[in-house]
């Protein structure tokens, strides 16, 4: 098991947002934050954002009612202007997992992105459709069992 796996199982009953950034192969933690202001979203610096490029961020959504299950227009942002190799997402015991396979330059999406917000609204299964629409990236997800 990785130390990404293995810092995933300690994510499922968070109640603030953490985020961490991994090396491609997941033992290596190159930085983290958490969210302190309540805001619900980890920003980066641009130094951090550089770290970013070709690794695996992973994150929580807080385990609260209100929480979004699926990956959020936020966080698609991030992951395609950091241009991240993966981007990670822990909602409870569900490990949702986007990563972009090569095959397509991320920016050309990002305006697909907004136009498709607009029209359809914000919703778990029409984000999880819009993202399987594209075949350079790969969108699954899997359980996992707490620490």
């Amino acid at each position: 098991m990785t130390l990404l796996e293995q810092t995933e199982k300690t994510m499922i009953t968070d109640i603030r947002e953490r985020a961490f950034i991994f090396s491609p192969d997941g033992n290596t933690i190159l930085f983290n934050k958490e969210d302190y202001e309540g805001v619900q979203k980890i920003l980066f610096s641009e130094e951090e954002r550089k770290l970013c490029e070709g690794n695996v961020l992973t994150h929580s959504h807080p385990n609260t009612e209100f929480a979004f299950r699926t990956f959020t227009n936020f966080d698609i942002n991030t992951f395609f202007s950091c241009k991240l190799r993966e981007i990670r997402l822990v909602r409870g015991p569900i490990v949702l997992s986007l990563i972009h396979k090569g095959s397509c330059n991320h920016y050309p999406i990002l305006p697909e992105l907004n136009k498709f917000m607009e029209k359809k609204g914000v919703s778990e299964s029409s984000m999880d459709e819009f993202l399987r629409s594209f075949p350079c990236l790969s969108l699954t997800s899997q359980s996992i069992e707490k620490k």
